[in-house]
């Protein structure tokens, strides 16, 4: 695919403005698409681990400690830091502000799209509005969304993006690049999803820069792995048997979701298995979507789907003793498992129309064309069962003003049921 020099950029403040701008009106997509429920529920770890953590640590000291201290074997440094900023605020603000700062956090995560530096990879600007446009759209993404527990794999969406970019212009930019990625490189297994794109940009050495852009987040996969190892949170030896499965799940639930949306998923949790017809068009959006990256394989295109497959294994793998492989195949609350995955999958397309010539335009033109119904519709996640009562939130502000203790702890039931935000 052809490359393009990076035009100038117009003046600072006004790029600036016109980013906040998209982040904004990105956001205001993702807090439509829960609608007002959003604001009144907290997620399952939020409340359990962060809010609980951060309300009950005693000291700055100590929560400056907590945000490197694992969790379930992974160190969560994006979460906790979210959890510190929301326990400062009046506590019956907690859950709206843990919800938008999910939403802001994952349209500026997207927004990585609209760097200038993004015209090499992506093509022109106009082009590339609609493509985040569209991710912000992705069906079968409702457990990743609205909730900081999940927004590190928005993070990890747009490090995608970002390793396939030039060097920043500026030191400045250079520093906060690489403190970004190490960022999220440290944060759940991120890093190690990382390792296939990170160890393409080492491989060609386009750029000292991108060498060390490269080692920063292979640095992170290397502790991502020994803090699972360290924590005792290795996967038996019987659960990397789901990976005979990983074909199966990968054409059914990402080529599934992205031609038929989520209702197929539900459908599949009925009958144990996807309409022929939906695998029949799922497989020839795989087929066109792996032909572009053959027409791209210069570029990052088969980099990114390797990507996204080995996230769908590692999810396999992780996840063997919780749910199984059915589960993540017929189940639409672990959009985590496939998250990766779908994003990678938009990423070749957006690529081959943006930046593509000839049959590589045609294909990924193809490719739109059948994700176009599950996007189109823009699924919406809504569930009363999730909200936090009103009675319940403010018994546990009380106790808080009070003071918690071990005998008498402060207790706020959150979603999903039976998870709790207790503070001791």
């Amino acid at each position: 695919m052809p490359a393009t020099r990076v035009p100038r950029a117009h003046g600072w403040p006004v790029r600036a403005l016109l980013f906040l701008l998209g982040i904004v009106l990105i956001a205001a997509v993702f807090v439509a698409r829960r609608g007002g429920p959003g604001f009144g529920r907290i997620w399952a770890e939020d409340g359990s681990v962060f809010l609980a953590d951060a309300a009950s640590a005693d000291g700055a000291w100590a929560r400056l400690q907590l945000i490197v201290e694992p969790s379930a074997g992974q160190v969560w440094l994006v979460q906790r830091v979210i959890a510190d900023l929301v326990v400062a605020l009046p506590v019956p603000t907690w859950p709206a502000a843990m919800y938008l700062l999910a939403c802001v956090g994952a349209a500026a995560a997207l927004s990585v799209l609209w760097q200038q530096r993004g015209r090499v990879v992506f093509g022109p600007t106009w082009w590339r509005v609609v493509a985040v446009g569209l991710l912000a759209l992705l069906p079968a993404v409702g457990e990743v969304h609205g909730n900081p527990a999940n927004l590190h794999w928005w993070l990890l969406a747009s490090a995608l993006v970002l390793m396939t970019y030039v060097a920043p212009r500026t030191a400045w930019g250079r520093v906060l690049e690489l403190g970004y990625l190490a960022v999220v490189a440290l944060t759940g297994i991120s890093g190690l999803i990382l390792a296939p794109i990170a160890a393409w940009t080492l491989w060609r050495r386009r750029s000292r820069y991108e060498v060390t852009r490269a080692i920063v987040v292979l640095a992170g996969a290397v502790a991502a792995l020994a803090t699972v190892a360290l924590s005792g949170r290795a996967a038996p030896l019987s659960a990397y048997s789901n990976v005979w499965h990983l074909p199966e799940v990968y054409l059914a639930r990402i080529g599934g979701a992205l031609t038929a949306g989520s209702d197929v998923v539900v459908q599949c949790a009925s009958t144990g298995s996807y309409p022929w017809v939906v695998l029949a068009v799922a497989g020839v959006l795989m087929g066109l979507v792996a032909a572009v990256a053959v027409l791209d394989r210069a570029g990052p295109s088969p980099w990114w789907l390797l990507t996204g497959v080995w996230a769908l294994a590692l999810g396999l793998v992780g996840s063997a003793e919780l749910i199984g492989w059915q589960q993540t195949l017929c189940s639409t609350g672990n959009g985590r498992h496939i998250f990766t995955a779908l994003v990678t999958v938009m990423l070749v397309i957006f690529r081959a129309l943006g930046q593509g010539s000839g049959w590589a335009r045609v294909l990924g033109g193809c490719a739109l064309a059948l994700c176009a119904l599950s996007l189109i519709r823009v699924e919406t996640w809504t569930s009363d069962t999730d909200q936090i009562a009103p009675d319940d939130l403010a018994r546990f502000t009380a106790c808080l003003e009070r003071g918690p203790g071990p005998e008498q702890p402060c207790v706020l039931p959150v979603a999903p049921q039976g998870w709790e935000l207790r503070v001791e």
